[in-house]
């Protein structure tokens, strides 16, 4: 299967994307990005809805950083980051993605308000899971199975077809956990 994503390399740049404006919505979507500090950094009150992204490098602070209004966070893949996921003072929610090989796969900064769902998600090989939150519904932790080096799912993967059930892949079953799950998915 031949896979064309865009790829941001954003090795000697703080953030591979970065969105900050308490006005703006947007839809960040398809992406494979490596970084010296975020992967995607969500603040100062945007909302993001970020969709089948990988976020990837082993010495990266933060996969997606996510502080002050909203993120809405479905079937990514965060590989050998720091933070996996980090939120503080947001809104919005993490389904159907897979973090792994980070020191921290989900932080919620302590002392702030935070309403983020989490669920039907894949930890694996990380430090630690979670800080400032717990395992949720559907949550699974085992090693993905992905095929030869890649991220597609091999068919004895635990993520297939155990993602959130009221999310549904493009042929119609239920959504599988990672970037080539749910409607969005290539």
């Amino acid at each position: 299967m031949n896979i064309h994503i865009t790829i941001i390399n954003a090795e000697t740049w703080a953030h591979g994307i970065a969105i900050r404006d308490n006005e703006i919505k947007v839809t960040i979507r398809g992406f494979k990005i490596s970084s010296l500090f975020a992967g995607i950094a969500i603040s100062d009150g945007a909302i993001a809805m970020i969709y089948n992204c990988i976020i990837k490098k082993n010495w990266s602070i933060n996969g997606i950083m996510v502080q002050g209004r909203g993120a809405f966070i479905y079937n990514c893949i965060v590989d050998s980051t720091d933070y996996g996921v980090w939120s503080f003072y947001v809104y919005g929610c993490l389904f159907n993605s897979i973090i792994l090989n980070c020191n921290t796969a989900y932080r919620e900064q302590n002392g702030y308000n935070n309403w983020i769902l989490l669920g039907w998600n894949l930890y694996w090989n990380n430090v630690t899971n979670f800080v400032g939150a717990e395992p949720s519904e559907g949550d699974i932790f085992e090693n993905p199975l992905f095929e030869n080096d890649s991220y597609l799912l091999n068919i004895n993967s635990p993520a297939i077809n155990t993602g959130k059930p009221d999310i549904f892949d493009r042929d119609g079953s239920r959504s599988d956990i990672g970037i080539f799950g749910g409607p969005y998915a290539y």
